[in-house]
């Protein structure tokens, strides 16, 4: 099983992170992907991260779920 998250910049922080860190202590593969052109974003509380992905490069079939986290 793979999943996917989709991030913005300003997303909002416990809804993602929190999502990520139970996903991949389950030992789900997870691919964070940047829906805007960089892949280094910041929370709505200011942590910068970067991702795994751009948007441009993936493939939807490769994923069998998606997280979409809110934000601003």
């Amino acid at each position: 099983m793979k999943g996917l998250i989709l991030l913005a910049n300003h997303f909002e922080d416990i809804e993602a992170l929190a999502t990520i860190d139970l996903l991949r202590r389950a030992k789900i593969e997870i691919d964070l992907v940047s829906v805007v052109e960089s892949n280094k974003l910041i929370t709505q509380s200011g942590i910068k991260i970067e991702t795994d992905l751009n948007y441009k490069d993936i493939n939807l079939n490769d994923y069998n779920f998606l997280i979409i986290p809110g934000g601003k």
